[in-house]
């Protein structure tokens, strides 16, 4: 299982984001930089723990606040960075021109896509092999997102956009992020991967140390989200080499 570390930029700084309350979100304080510039942090992280691969969300661009952060994308990208960046994809006009930015590949969110039926034009805009669709939780439940998938089970919606052609997945639970309390996801994760073993899975979300990582692991998690154990120190390189080496998801 591979861990890809966090960046929440919001303003042109990381942040340390919690239970998915923005409005509250304040400056990283990380044990291995004292700056919260996204590239210094990148830097400081890869240096610490060999991480080439981040998990970028843009959280001006996802909240409709700005245009995404070309610049951003493009330095990280230059200091050799793989990015899997969240901007907020809508629909499939902003798809194309994330397909031309230099990431890796580009989340589209349950919590911001405009319908269920752009999906397919959204697929055809970044192709499979980009493209990984997040579903975004709130306590177990769809989190924002198109009118026709409010109330439904996450399960269910991960079905119809696997059945759309997505073959990779971003499982998270908005109210744990940043908590340290567990992290919620694993019973949705293991039903998934019993159902589409083909499909990766990315999860997080509250990650306390080693032991939820092995037990995001065991449920079938090809990925893991972590941010504030990393920062605060909780787990180090043999912990994650521990698990497997560092790769590129």
């Amino acid at each position: 299982m591979e861990i890809l570390p966090v960046l929440d930029v919001q303003k042109g700084v990381v942040v340390h984001a919690v239970a998915g309350e923005r409005a509250s979100y304040r400056p990283l304080s990380s044990r291995w930089t004292p700056s919260t510039q996204p590239l210094e942090v990148a830097r400081a992280l890869r240096q610490r723990f060999g991480f080439e691969s981040f998990y970028l969300a843009d959280l001006d661009a996802l909240q409709g606040a700005g245009e995404p952060s070309w610049p951003l994308y493009r330095s990280l990208a230059g200091d050799g960075f793989r990015l899997l960046v969240d901007a907020g994809v809508r629909a499939e006009p902003m798809a194309r021109r994330m397909a031309a930015a230099p990431v890796h590949s580009v989340a589209v969110a349950l919590e911001t896509l405009s319908r269920p039926e752009d999906l397919p034009d959204i697929l055809q805009a970044l192709g499979s092999e980009r493209l990984v669709f997040s579903l975004d939780l709130k306590r177990g439940r769809a989190f924002g997102g198109p009118e026709e998938w409010r109330g439904r089970e996450a399960a269910a919606i991960a079905r119809e956009v696997l059945d759309a052609g997505v073959r990779r997945l971003i499982v998270l639970d908005l109210a744990a992020v940043g908590t340290g309390t567990g992290c919620p996801t694993q019973p949705l994760v293991r039903q998934i991967k019993s159902e589409f073993p083909e499909v990766k899975v990315i999860t997080g979300g509250g990650v306390r140390g080693v032991e939820d990582l092995r037990a995001l692991r065991r449920a079938g998690a090809d990925a893991a989200l972590v941010s504030t154990a990393l920062h605060q120190g909780v787990i180090d390189r043999e912990d994650l080499e521990s698990l497997s080496p560092v790769g590129n998801f």
